[in-house]
């Protein structure tokens, strides 16, 4: 029976859809039959309609206006998403779009992308590099995760949250820079990303995650823009080689075990870039007084026997 009612709301989408193109009924009535259609599709047989268009397999959001992609059969080693199809924008990756995708070498994605599902790109190992266009938002958990030959990954502004583990196990991922308009840095979303050796950190109102970049061993510099409100727990953890760490004025809370084993030559307070040791006398003693101050803060939001130990001490448990 569902076969069949299925069959007949086709039938009537099709129907809708060539007689747009025969009468002058407003486009926005049109519309309106073309969803009420879907609808009653999605409600008696409980799945999203989906539909075939070369390669691509996807379904349609946003009050049907936009599409999603839900899989990829091509085994091309590059690949290009049209920005369009069947005349509707790209504007999600489904989850699991090319999981383990392992001859993926390359990909082009669409200009009006605002949202890469969860493990879209999991386990693709040969893909080498990404370039994220700047309507896009969100990037979902393990989006990346395990993508050992990504290499390069270019964020642009408009970025707002990346979920948890998106870029764990990047093995070759050498730089981050993360755009100022990144409000959600999720747990581990750049641990054991080994080959990592810089990164910079920007954000409005952002807290980073518990573990975001742990276990990042080659990591040997890190900068927190201004926005960047918040280091969770083991932000920085196995990360003995860091040589220059900086930190903002609108910081106000540093989780415990953020720096262990801190090794910084270069210690940079209130987002100044320059060297302590080349500062005036006078502003030496401004950043003395401006640490102290946010250490006692941080004490009274996080009582700890011993502060140097809270923030930059070993894991001695």
């Amino acid at each position: 029976m569902k076969k069949k009612i299925k069959k007949l709301v086709s039938s009537v989408l099709a129907f809708v859809i060539a007689f747009s193109a025969l009468t002058i009924i407003p486009g926005n009535v049109l519309h309106a039959w073309y969803v009420s259609a879907a609808e009653l599709v999605r409600g008696e047989t409980g799945a999203e309609e989906t539909y075939q268009s070369g390669s691509f397999t996807y379904t349609l959001v946003n009050e049907y206006t936009n599409v999603k992609l839900l899989s990829c059969s091509s085994d091309a080693e590059g690949l290009e998403i049209p920005d369009t199809i069947d005349g509707k924008y790209v504007t999600v990756l489904g989850g699991q779009t090319f999981q383990s995708n392992k001859t993926l070498k390359s990909v082009t994605l669409p200009k009006r992308l605002e949202v890469i599902e969860d493990a879209a790109f999991s386990g693709c190992t040969s893909l080498a590099s990404a370039d994220f266009p700047s309507s896009l938002r969100s990037i979902g958990r393990n989006a990346f995760s395990g993508a050992t030959a990504l290499k390069t990954a270019h964020f642009a502004e408009g970025l707002q949250s990346i979920g948890t583990y998106a870029f764990n196990g990047c093995t070759s991922l050498e730089s981050v820079e993360l755009p100022s308009t990144l409000a959600t840095l999720a747990s581990d979303a750049f641990s054991s990303c080994t080959g990592m050796k810089s990164a910079v950190v920007n954000g409005t109102s952002l807290t980073v995650g518990n573990y975001a970049f742990e276990y990042c061993y080659a990591l040997e510099s890190i900068a927190f823009g201004e926005g960047v409100k918040s280091i969770g727990y083991r932000t920085c953890y196995q990360c003995g080689k860091i040589s220059s760490l900086t930190l903002p004025d609108s910081l106000e809370s540093i989780g415990n075990l953020a720096f262990p084993n801190l090794t910084a030559t270069e210690l940079h307070l209130d987002g100044d870039r320059a060297s302590p040791r080349r500062q005036p006398e006078k502003h030496r003693q401004r950043g003395v007084r401006q640490r102290e101050a946010a250490e006692n803060h941080h004490d009274r939001q996080e009582p700890c026997r011993d502060r140097q130990h809270r923030l930059f001490g070993s894991d001695r448990s």
